[in-house]
């Protein structure tokens, strides 16, 4: 079975991001059951990911 995209329904709250130096923090609440991956991956240019050494993500609320 062939997985597909799906667009991104809903848009992201309290969106925040804070660049210090090499790291780059992005914080934003989402809709319950709503993936994180989801909504990054809509954002980042997957062809620049090659710098990405570290990605930690954190669920709260």
């Amino acid at each position: 079975m062939r997985q597909e995209r799906r667009v991104l329904g809903c848009i992201p709250e309290e969106v925040d991001l804070d660049a210090q130096g090499d790291d780059l923090q992005l914080n934003f609440s989402l809709p319950a059951g709503t993936y994180a991956t989801s909504a990054i991956r809509e954002w980042i240019d997957y062809s620049e990911t090659q710098h990405c050494t570290r990605v930690r993500c954190g669920v709260s609320g």
